[in-house]
């Protein structure tokens, strides 16, 4: 029953399709930025472990490390931002008893692998150590490599080391919508440390 004047609202089937177009377009643009901010995310986090890898070669050395010594250490600290492990794979090498196809035996596996591998036991691989990334099946094609170079500031009271991923790779995302590149270059603030290896070395 209607009132004197009053009409009746019959929805317009145009305005249903327009509803949907618009409903389309805010999806996409959500979708677009929750991307973004994961892959922001995902650059971040490599530049603390990169951070934190620098860290770890400075400290190393300050205590008297061989240079290799202290590349290996630096590796090992970069390793959550360093993809999969190409060499050895689950079944390449064992430790114990470990069974490395559960994840606290895979956890537990590759401990022992870095164990062994800093002081020159095992020999380990990752994906963007030596740019073993290239066509993987989840990023553009790059060829990512860890450097890991001693800075100006090496003198006899103090060391510093960097380290950075030349070509870290991007989700085709930040490429298509927003910086047009597909790889980054992630380099970590230089880490200095007093240098006390001629304390904790000395022979006299």
């Amino acid at each position: 029953m209607y009132l004197c004047g009053e009409k009746k609202i019959v929805p317009n089937r145009h305005e249903n399709g327009q509803s949907m177009i618009e409903s389309i377009i805010c999806m996409f643009v959500i979708l677009l930025l929750l991307f973004s901010f994961l892959e922001l995310f995902n650059i971040s986090l490599a530049n603390m472990i990169t951070n934190y890898a620098s860290m770890s070669a400075s400290r190393s050395a300050s205590v008297g490390f061989k240079p290799y010594l202290v590349r290996r250490r630096a590796q090992c600290a970069a390793i959550p931002a360093s993809g999969r492990r190409t060499y050895p794979d689950s079944l390449g090498w064992s430790y114990g008893n470990v069974d490395s196809s559960s994840m606290t035996g895979a956890v537990t596996y590759e401990k022992q692998l870095i164990n062994q591998y800093i002081p020159g036991y095992m020999w380990i691989e990752y994906e963007y150590w030596n740019g073993e990334n290239v066509n993987n099946g989840i990023y553009k094609e790059n060829s990512t490599s860890l450097d890991i170079n001693r800075t100006g500031l090496n003198a006899t009271d103090v060391v510093g080391w960097q380290v950075g991923f030349e070509d870290y790779p991007s989700y085709s995302i930040m490429d298509l919508f927003f910086s047009g590149y597909d790889n980054f270059d992630i380099t970590s603030e230089e880490a200095v440390e007093v240098n006390y290896a001629s304390r904790f070395l000395d022979s006299n």
